[in-house]
């Protein structure tokens, strides 16, 4: 019996830790995922950030002005 007991705890501890592997492996995904998202935003917005300054001739501080007051 403490020896169908003893593989038990053992089955439930090893599948226990496959959960939290699968955890960890889910969250570095969506970390990945949304660091990258983060970086198109960023290249999108220095993207506006120079047409703008092109189109209006305005320096970036006036732009970043701008886009923080107008942008939403």
């Amino acid at each position: 019996m403490e020896e169908l007991e003893k593989e038990e705890r053992q089955d439930m501890c090893e599948a226990i830790k496959a959960m939290i592997g699968e955890g960890k492996e889910i969250g570095k995904s969506e970390g990945q995922m949304l660091g990258c998202m983060q970086e198109v935003s960023t290249f999108k917005e220095l993207g506006y950030i120079n047409k703008i300054k092109r189109d209006f001739s305005l320096t970036e501080e006036e732009t970043k002005k701008y886009m923080e007051e107008y942008w939403k």
